[in-house]
C-alpha cells in the first residue's frame, strides 16, 4: 500500500458514471478518516449504512408509500402528502340515543351542545363543562327516586300554564291561588278546600258522610 503525506491534486475533470471510471478510480475499497464532501452528485449502487442502522439502498418519491420498503428513505414531499391523505381520510364516528354522526379531522370541529333551560356546556382552553342552568325546564315526568331538597320558593302551573300552587320560603306557606283546590281523598269522593274570589269554601264531594275527628260528631259540610 502506498501512503501519500500531503494533499492529492487530480485535475482531471473527467466524469464519473461507474466505479470503474472517471477522474481517479479504486479497485479496493477507500477508508476516509475525517469528512468527506462532494461537489457533485453522489450515486451509491449498494446499500450504504448509517451509524449501526439498517443499510439504506435508495431514496424514494412516492406519496402513498406502496413500496412498503424497510431498506428505503421518503423524499419530504412523499412523507408530507401520505400524512395529509391519512389525516384527510380521518372521520371521528360518533351515536347518541338515537341518531349517528361524524367528524372530518381535518376541518371540522365536534361540537357539544346544550339544550334551552336544560343543559348548558362551557368549553374553555382543553376543558369542557358540562352543567345545569340556573333555571331547568323539564318538559315530561321528572322523577326522583331519592329525597328531594327544595332551598327556595316553589311554583306548581297548572294546564292552562298560570301558577296555582306556591310554596313561599320566606313565610313558610303553602298558598293555593283562587279556584285552585286542596282535595283529600279523591275528586269524585273527597273533601275540597278552597278559595273563590270573596269567598271559601269547604265541599264534601263524596257519598259518604263527615265528621268531626275530634269528637266523632257529625259535621255539616255542604
Amino acid at each position: 500500500a502506498s501512503t501519500f503525506a500531503g494533499a492529492i491534486d487530480a485535475n482531471a475533470t473527467t466524469q464519473s458514471s461507474a466505479s470503474t471510471n472517471g477522474a481517479a478510480t479504486f479497485a479496493g475499497g477507500v477508508g476516509v478518516a475525517k469528512n468527506l464532501f462532494v461537489g457533485g452528485g453522489a450515486q451509491v449502487s449498494a446499500a450504504f449504512t448509517v451509524g449501526s442502522g439498517i443499510g439504506v439502498t435508495t431514496i424514494l418519491d412516492q406519496d402513498d408509500m406502496a413500496a412498503n420498503s424497510a431498506t428505503a428513505l421518503a423524499s419530504q414531499q412523499s412523507i408530507k402528502a401520505y400524512v395529509d391523505t391519512q389525516i384527510t381520510a380521518e372521520d371521528l364516528d360518533f351515536s347518541g340515543d338515537s341518531g349517528t354522526g361524524a367528524v372530518d379531522l381535518d376541518s371540522q370541529t365536534l361540537a357539544i351542545s346544550g339544550t334551552a333551560s336544560e343543559i348548558k356546556t362551557v368549553a374553555s382552553g382543553q376543558s369542557l363543562t358540562i352543567s345545569l342552568p340556573d333555571d331547568v325546564i323539564v318538559g315530561n315526568g321528572f322523577t326522583v327516586t331519592g329525597i328531594g331538597s327544595f332551598y327556595n320558593d316553589v311554583k306548581f302551573a297548572g294546564s292552562s300554564g298560570a301558577t296555582g300552587l306556591t310554596w313561599d320560603k320566606s313565610t313558610d306557606d303553602l298558598i293555593f291561588e283562587d279556584d285552585a283546590k286542596a282535595i283529600f281523598g279523591t275528586s269524585s269522593d273527597g273533601i275540597e278546600i278552597y278559595h273563590e274570589s270573596n269567598n271559601s269554601y269547604i265541599s264534601d264531594t263524596g257519598t259518604g258522610r263527615s265528621f268531626h275527628a275530634r269528637t266523632k260528631e257529625l259535621a255539616r259540610i255542604s
